[in-house]
């Protein structure tokens, strides 16, 4: 699905718009997480841009939230703990 306005363009493989909530629910996986980003970016550029399982934005206060975010770096391999060392927040795995 390939969605698009002035402001916002997004992809997903499945999208539930809901009016008397007005929001879209963006749905991808592991492979092709759903992605939103702000107009004039074209995916992989440096445009602020959002990507995960599931995106739901609420067009009455241009907000979304992300659950289970896919974070992609250039040019790095491996996780978070891969990225920054150690255990996130300076705490040790219990």
């Amino acid at each position: 699905v390939s969605l698009s306005n002035e402001m916002k363009s997004a992809g997903c493989q499945k999208a539930v718009y809901t009016k008397a909530a007005s929001r879209i629910v963006m749905y991808g996986d592991e492979q092709n997480p759903a992605w939103l980003r702000d107009a004039g970016g074209r995916k992989g550029d440096d445009a602020s841009e959002i990507a995960g399982l599931r995106i739901t934005y609420w067009f009455d206060s241009e907000t979304a939230s992300v659950e289970k975010p896919v974070i992609k770096t250039r040019g790095m391999k491996g996780g978070p703990k891969d990225i920054l060392g150690g255990p996130l927040g300076g705490k040790k795995a219990e």
